[in-house]
């Protein structure tokens, strides 16, 4: 009995790390990109950071408040504190999922010589809840 009770415990912790390892797996890219943006590109930059960039129609001020309202209403939070049209600004989250939290970093930056081209960088990563007590994090 107590082989069968840690054989369901084992195929639970596989079944919640895989499914945190796909939600953690692609940027929410719907939540970043501005509409009309043109010439999108997703670049892999590690396990766990994307490099966003695409031209953004009109003013950067324009598209970058439009991706804060976007995240301000999924529930990101700016540390920042700043208006809206600032250079550069940055949100995060963490969503729990029970046995850890996804936590989501995003920063929006643009050259101010090329102000329709927008940079956007995604760091996400998983904290597992029991490996913190033993000072241990898992990055995905």
């Amino acid at each position: 009995m107590k082989r069968l009770g840690a054989l369901f415990c084992m195929l639970l912790i596989l079944t919640a790390c895989s499914v945190g390892s796909w939600a953690a797996a692609q940027p929410p890219l719907g939540l970043l990109v501005a509409p009309d943006a043109t010439d999108i590109k997703v670049v892999m930059r590690g396990w766990n950071t994307w490099q966003i960039s695409y031209r953004a129609p009109g003013a950067p001020t324009t598209w970058s408040t439009d991706i804060a309202h976007q995240l301000e209403a999924e529930h990101w939070s700016s540390p920042d504190k700043v208006e809206y049209g600032s250079l550069n600004r940055s949100y995060s989250r963490a969503v729990s999922f029970g046995f850890g939290e996804l936590w989501e970093w995003i920063y929006l930056t643009f050259d101010p010589l090329r102000p329709q081209d927008a940079q956007i960088t995604v760091r996400r990563w998983i904290a597992i809840r029991w490996w913190q007590r033993l000072s241990l994090y898992a990055y995905i």
